[in-house]
């Protein structure tokens, strides 16, 4: 003879799969520092000035003399590429 599941126990299974997926997400508390857009009392992204603020006052920022170095091989780079691909003028977006 084949046992029959009582229905009852169907049920009961039922409601306890039912119950968490049907209870309202709630949030009674803030989201920790790490898991908002807040990190360190800042905001999490921080804009460009703050950046640079940041890293003269660490002392990562890069010199006036190592500022003109890398300008001046992006630039010899454009003219390679200009040469290379037969364009000339100024960049895009420089007029």
């Amino acid at each position: 003879m084949i046992a029959r599941p009582h229905l009852s126990g169907w049920l009961l299974t039922g409601a306890l799969i039912a119950v968490p997926g049907a209870a309202p997400h709630s949030q009674t508390a803030p989201p920790s520092g790490s898991e908002a857009n807040i990190w360190d009392y800042r905001a999490h992204q921080p804009t460009q000035p703050e950046v640079r603020q940041r890293e003269q006052q660490t002392g990562l920022a890069p010199s006036a003399a190592q500022r003109n170095a890398f300008q001046q091989e992006i630039q010899d780079i454009d003219r390679k590429l200009d040469a290379e691909t037969g364009q000339g003028g100024a960049a895009p977006g420089s007029r």
